[in-house]
């Protein structure tokens, strides 16, 4: 992945997010209660994290898993996790875990069994940004 592609930050619950940003608008939160697929929402102002973690212009993504395992994972950590696409940057995104690459498979520190041998067809999350005034921009659907 470049260096100049922002990652997604993991949180466990709208808490844990709140670290993270400066401030989380009404409109963020209730899509991201009443969402039924996952959502990662590009919030304008990071803190508490890494520039690492930042985009170029200081925002960060924030997606709360829908994932039962993940979400608990995440509550236990108690801490968030960056996370990319299980993909090469600019190549078609995988929708189960058959389509992951042997080439991704083999630079991931650790892999979950988890889902293995599902060939349901996931999709990717929607991605929202929201702008400094709570506008709210939809990045892909």
């Amino acid at each position: 992945r470049p260096a100049t592609k922002p990652v997604i930050l993991l949180v466990g619950s709208l808490k844990q997010a709140e670290n993270f940003v400066e401030h989380i608008p009404n409109t963020a939160k209730q899509i991201i209660k009443t969402a039924k697929r996952p959502i990662t929402i590009v919030y304008p102002k990071a803190k508490n994290i890494p520039q690492v973690a930042k985009a170029h212009n200081g925002s960060i993504a924030i997606r709360i898993p829908k994932n039962r395992f993940l979400k608990s994972l995440l509550k236990m950590l108690g801490q968030p996790i960056i996370s990319t696409s299980a993909n090469i940057s600019g190549h078609k995104p995988p929708t189960n875990f058959q389509e992951i690459t042997a080439e991704m498979l083999k630079h991931a520190d650790h892999i979950v069994n988890l889902k293995r041998n599902s060939r349901k067809q996931n999709k990717p999350s929607a991605i929202l940004e929201i702008n400094a005034n709570g506008q709210i921009k939809i990045i892909r659907k």
